[in-house]
C-alpha cells in the first residue's frame, strides 16, 4: 500500500503545474482517499434488513447476527465477519443500513456477487468512500 501511495505521489509531482492536481491540498485528499478505501476494502453495507424493535443493544446485536446467519444460509458461505455494525441513529420506523467487515475482500466480495439470492429488497454494496459515493451520483446523472 505504501509503495502504491509513493508512486501515486511521485507521479503526481512529476506532473506539473498545469494539471488539476498541482496543489498540496488536492494531493494530500488523493492520499487520504486511498487510505480511506484500503480501510474499507473489506467492508460491505447491507440496506434494508430488518431491524430489532428491541431496546436492548445487546438484544439487538444478537438479533442482528441471527438475520446475518440466516442470509448467509441463502448464499451458503462459511466466512465470518469479523464486524457487524448498524449506521447511524435508530428510527422505529425503518431499518438502519449495516456494515459487515470480513477478515479479507475475497469473503466481501462472495456475498456481493450473491446478491441476487437474497430475498426481499436486500441490497449489498462495497462500503464507499464519501469521493466515490459523489462520483457514483454524478456518472448515474450523466446516464439518466
Amino acid at each position: 500500500m505504501m509503495v502504491r501511495i509513493e508512486k501515486i505521489e511521485s507521479q503526481l509531482i512529476n506532473i506539473g503545474p498545469n494539471s488539476q492536481l498541482n496543489t498540496e491540498f488536492e494531493l494530500d485528499q488523493v492520499i487520504l482517499d486511498m487510505k480511506e478505501r484500503e480501510k474499507r476494502k473489506n467492508n460491505v453495507i447491507i440496506y434494508n434488513l430488518p431491524e430489532s424493535n428491541v431496546e436492548s443493544p445487546e438484544e439487538r446485536k444478537s438479533h442482528d447476527d441471527v438475520v446475518l446467519k440466516e442470509l448467509y444460509g441463502s448464499v451458503k458461505e462459511n466466512d465470518i465477519p469479523t464486524e457487524i455494525t448498524r449506521l447511524g441513529v435508530k428510527i422505529n420506523t425503518r431499518s438502519r443500513p449495516m456494515r459487515v467487515v470480513f477478515e479479507n475482500e475475497q469473503a466481501k466480495w462472495k456475498l456481493l456477487k450473491n446478491n441476487h439470492v437474497f430475498k426481499d429488497k436486500i441490497q449489498t454494496t462495497p462500503d464507499y468512500t464519501y469521493r466515490q459515493r459523489q462520483m457514483n451520483m454524478k456518472m448515474k446523472e450523466e446516464v439518466a
